[in-house]
């Protein structure tokens, strides 16, 4: 078991470092080199990231990714291939406000803690874990009572996709905030989500 929890931290501590390096823009070649990994191992790690929805910036080392004569072809494919939801988008609201908000929620906790105990946390619901743990006398309780359940397990989900909140399969999924969210709290960047869109964790 000890094993299984190292690997799984040290995971999700290459990842977060991806993912600063990216927003630093620094080269792939440099970031493959800088985690102890082959330029492949590093490329198949960021389509696992992104295919399990992790949001990357790439767009400054495209050129190094693919080559520009198949660029237009590649976009021209996925325009002609759009999806009913792209073609039809759901109207997105900007949740900037709302990501630090329930980054900051979950940290005045100062403990690891499922999503819908985090959830009733911040739309103000006292739950029996609420009211067992006190957290319903904490200065954040009730702070987004505007917005449902939905909405909020929407947020935490961009949360949790972009490295500011890690879930601890070890411990049942329990929530708490990373590096990258304290360092978001700090420096918010924008983010939008679309409207009446439901997430399972």
């Amino acid at each position: 078991m000890d094993v299984v929890v190292k690997t799984s931290g040290e995971k999700s501590k290459r990842k977060i470092a991806i993912i600063l390096n990216i927003d630093k823009k620094m080269a792939l070649e440099d970031i493959a080199r800088s985690q102890g990994v082959s330029y492949q191992e590093l490329m198949e790690e960021l389509e696992q990231m992104v295919t399990m929805g992790t949001s990357l910036d790439l767009h400054y080392c495209i050129d190094e990714i693919i080559e520009e004569e198949y660029q237009e072809e590649i976009f021209e494919y996925f325009k002609n291939q759009m999806c009913d939801n792209c073609r039809h988008p759901k109207p997105k609201t900007d949740v900037s406000n709302e990501v630090v908000t329930a980054l900051k929620a979950l940290d005045t906790l100062k403990a690891e803690m499922e999503i819908n105990h985090l959830v009733n946390y911040i739309i103000g619901k006292k739950s029996d874990s609420v009211k067992d743990h006190g957290h319903d006398q904490f200065p954040m309780f009730g702070v987004g009572s505007a917005h449902d359940k939905v909405f909020w397990k929407g947020v935490i989900r961009i949360c949790l996709l972009n490295g500011y909140i890690n879930k601890n399969i070890e411990k049942y999924g329990l929530l708490s905030v990373t590096e990258v969210g304290h360092q978001a709290i700090a420096h918010p960047k924008k983010f939008e989500m679309a409207l009446d869109t439901e997430f399972r964790p």
